[in-house]
């Protein structure tokens, strides 16, 4: 059969050539709804977000690491010089203007970028370099109408400018060191930086760099944190992450604090260990829960936060703001990832071009840097082992029941009694699991032979483990679970306490359960806590802070207890005292009350029936001690310490003694009494001293032997003038006794509570709760608060001021810097600005 040539070449002209598929890979991310955008013709972007507070933001694609040589803090000083907020980083420069119309904030914005240049050579030099408008963007929220028009009638005449680009430098083969000394400093801190080149751009592909990158730091940063809990560990803490230094680049940090070197040895062998073996598919699984998990908390929800990830954009090139698929990504890729692809990532960590940075308390010779770089060299690193990850932290026991269930009045708690006698009190409510469990007894009840052992129990059961499971293998599971649970011992109560998400509350359970029924106690934990301790004692007695708590501690008490252990009383110390200590303190769960709040999962009751109720009840026989008072009641302290090696001095002065009653009201009226002398100390300090830093007022309150209370204030002041400050602090004090002060400063302190515990959270239900339990409150009264804040007056402060801020029991410390100080700056302006 024969066809025409006329007929052919019709058939071909008809058909169409099929499209070569497109890789979903390189498809665009996306922009989030209510976002509106649009670009100049000169450069300049603009965003509009609907909703919020009428907030414009001028956003400038440099910072103070775009500074050439010779313009050190032009980019400050440019900045600075605006009638906007400014806030400059290392590679971007936002100027803020809140609560005006949007033609007036885009005036003063336009002052900053299109005014004259500045006077200063440096300043002006880097204003013309970049304050460009190819380099600016506008970011709007609030009343987003016209806000093209306006933008383009406010910087439509700015130049679009010949803004420098950014390119990512060939990594040099040598390692760059940077190594200063602060004697400020209690220990050294040492930062590894090696430079990552990332794909850049907005799509599918680029993102999915980006979530290998942060696995692949995710399995680091656990290892450095079990490492760090070894007792030969060389760091006290260390972490690793990736930060924007600037578009298309991604730099892997290491940090860690300790001493210099044997920290620096740690850091460079993890990493090589990492590069040489690559990861473990069981670290994979472990990471993959955590990135995911941080994706979907970074979706950011409401107009301020879609306007940061705007400005993140624009500086760092961050993922399109607001795209709903950047969470849906995470848990579509991140599982996906395999110990392969992995491992050649990390066969590129710490490569050719890595900087070390040093800050010690005294000098680092190179010469030693390199010696460790030597020694670390010629280790011979073992493998990782690979241990797999537990299912389970316990094995279901039998479970017990829930005896008995009531409503307690109308706070949306219910009571549960467990059949061994525990109890717990249950608010479902939005939000994040908290859960706190209090017995009354702690240290006091324990002689002066066995309390050191007590005290050391939690540290040892910790670096013990729980039931089976030593810490490592514990800390690998649950790095994947949001769940934790502590304990805790003071002198009057034995705590459990901590929190999960919704989704791993039995996780959290199980914890608590075998904190109880199985906790570990080992003589490598007890070592391991030893060492821990007189490592932290060491480091504390080098901080002037903490040596200025002794000092404080030694003048208003004498009380071993409060003192920290030192090595020969830790060395006295017993495993099987610390292991009965514990046994006596949180074996039984009939001690214990359990509050719960938050949204707990429908199967909850199952959960307590199967993990707190299945807690058999023993007999602890510790018994409830009155221990007497260690300071007298009648004694004024003042102390004076030349301790500080930074540029700023310290003041504390506080007033405590016996309460009246521990009701609820009582309880409100000496919080109020801090509250508004620390407005007191403001407005006296602040206004009309300058120079000062911080101030601070609070109350403890303490339920036994009996009610009493401690109210504090802090002043964090410039030297020169802390004799001045210390003064004007007590002259508040007298001011708040000598008459009662205007209605204005009750009004103010009972609306600010009232916001506060008006958007309460489950943290703040849990504390409610256990704060009535430990006071004999009647718990269906917690919410009775603002009947209380409400019969607070004038005259109700004067008469607490009173009775309260009493000046036979007055005690006053002041740290100033000793010698080798480094020099103050100067003290504030007097006045507000």
């Amino acid at each position: 059969m024969r066809v025409s040539l006329f007929v052919l070449a019709s058939l071909i002209a008809g058909c169409k050539k099929s499209a070569p598929p497109v890789d979903p890979l390189d498809q665009p991310l996306g922009w989030a709804p209510g976002i509106t955008r649009g670009t100049l013709s000169n450069g300049v972007q603009w965003f509009a977000i609907d909703g919020g507070e009428s907030t414009v933001r001028l956003v400038v694609r440099a910072g103070s690491a775009d500074e050439t040589a010779d313009q050190q803090g032009a980019a400050a000083g440019v900045a600075a010089a605006t009638s906007a907020a400014p806030e400059v980083g290392e590679w971007g420069t936002v100027l803020t203007v809140t609560g005006t119309d949007l033609p007036v904030a885009l005036e003063k914005l336009r002052d900053a970028v299109c005014c004259a240049a500045p006077p200063d050579p440096a300043a002006a030099g880097y204003h013309h370099t970049w304050y460009a408008g190819s380099n600016v963007a506008v970011v709007v929220t609030g009343e987003t109408a016209d806000v093209e028009a306006e933008v383009k009638r406010a910087l439509g005449g700015l130049a679009s400018g010949d803004v420098p680009v950014r390119t990512v430098p060939d990594a040099p083969t040598g390692t760059v060191y940077d190594v200063s000394v602060d004697p400020g400093l209690a220990s050294a801190h040492v930062r590894l930086l090696s430079p990552r080149p990332l794909p850049g751009g907005d799509t599918v592909r680029w993102q999915r760099e980006r979530l290998l990158e942060q696995v692949g730091l995710s399995i680091l940063r656990a290892r450095l944190e079990r490492r760090s809990r070894d007792v030969d560990a060389p760091f006290a803490s260390a972490s690793a992450a990736v930060l924007p230094a600037m578009p298309g680049m991604g730099v892997n940090v290491l940090e860690a604090d300790g001493d210099a070197l044997e920290a620096y040895a740690g850091l460079l062998a993890e990493g090589r260990r990492l590069a040489t073996w690559g990861v473990l598919n069981s670290e994979i699984r472990v990471a993959e829960k955590a990135v995911v998990d941080a994706a979907r908390a970074a979706a950011p929800e409401g107009p301020e936060a879609l306007a940061e990830a705007v400005e993140a954009l624009v500086v760092r090139g961050f993922p399109v703001p607001g795209s709903a698929r950047v969470a849906v990504l995470a848990e579509t890729h991140v599982p996906s990832f395999t110990v392969a692809e992995l491992t050649d990532w990390a066969h590129g960590f710490l490569a050719g071009g890595t900087e070390v940075e040093i800050v010690a308390p005294t000098e680092i010779p190179e010469a030693a840097i390199h010696e460790v770089e030597a020694r670390v060299g010629a280790m011979r690193l073992e493998p990782p082992v690979d241990q797999g990850t537990l299912t389970t932290l316990a094995e279901p026991p039998a479970p017990g029941s829930i005896a008995k269930r009531s409503p307690v009045g109308e706070t949306g708690f219910e009571r549960w009694e467990l059949s061994n006698g525990a109890v717990v009190l249950v608010r479902d409510m939005p939000g994040p699991v908290a859960f706190r469990a209090v017995r009354e007894g702690g240290l006091d009840g324990f002689s002066d032979e066995t309390w050191r052992a007590a005290a050391l129990a939690p540290a040892v059961r910790e670096a013990s483990g729980l039931g089976e499971h030593d810490p490592a293998s514990i800390t690998r599971f649950l790095a994947a679970r949001d769940a934790r649970a502590n304990a805790s011992i003071d002198a009057q109560r034995a705590m459990l306490s901590g929190g999960s998400s919704p989704e791993d509350v039995g996780i959290a359970l199980q914890q608590l359960h075998l904190l109880m029924a199985a906790p570990r106690f080992t003589e490598e934990g007890l070592e391991a806590a030893r060492s821990r301790v007189t490592a932290d004692r060491l480091e504390r007695l080098d901080d002037p802070m903490e040596a200025f708590e002794a000092a404080w501690s030694e003048a208003l008490f004498n009380d071993p207890r409060r003192i920290p252990i030192d090595e020969q009383a830790l060395e006295a110390v017993a495993l099987g005292d610390v292991e009965q200590a514990w046994k006596a303190l949180f074996s039984d769960p009939s001690d214990f009350r359990f509050v719960v709040a938050g949204d707990v999962p429908d199967d909850f009751d199952t959960l307590v029936s199967r993990w707190l109720a299945s807690i058999p009840s023993a007999d602890t026989g510790v018994e409830r001690k009155q221990r007497k008072p260690t300071r007298d009641d009648e004694a004024s302290v003042s102390i004076e310490l030349r301790a500080g090696l930074e540029a700023r001095a310290f003041v504390r002065i506080e007033s405590g003694g016996v309460l009246p009653d521990g009701s609820a009201a009582t309880r409100e009226r000496a919080r109020a009494v801090a509250g508004v002398l620390e407005t007191l100390l403001r407005e006296d300090l602040v206004e009309s001293a300058g120079g000062l830093y911080g101030v601070r007022a609070s109350v403890a309150l303490e339920s036994w032997p009996r009610p009493h209370y401690v109210v504090r204030a802090q002043l964090t002041s410039h030297p020169a003038l802390v004799d001045e400050h210390a003064a004007h602090a007590h002259e508040a004090f007298e001011r708040f006794v000598a008459a009662p002060l205007d209605a204005f400063y009750v009004e103010k302190y009972v609306e600010a509570e009232t916001k506060r515990r008006d958007a309460s959270s489950s943290v703040y239900w849990v504390s409610a709760m256990v704060d009535a339990l430990e006071w004999g409150d009647d718990p269906a009264a917690i919410g009775d608060w603002p009947k209380h804040l409400a019969a607070i007056t004038p005259q109700s402060l004067h008469t607490d001021a009173k009775a309260w801020l009493r000046s036979d029991y007055l005690a006053t410390g002041v740290l100033k810097p000793g010698e080798g100080a480094v020099e103050a700056p100067p003290p504030l302006a007097v006045g507000r600005p």
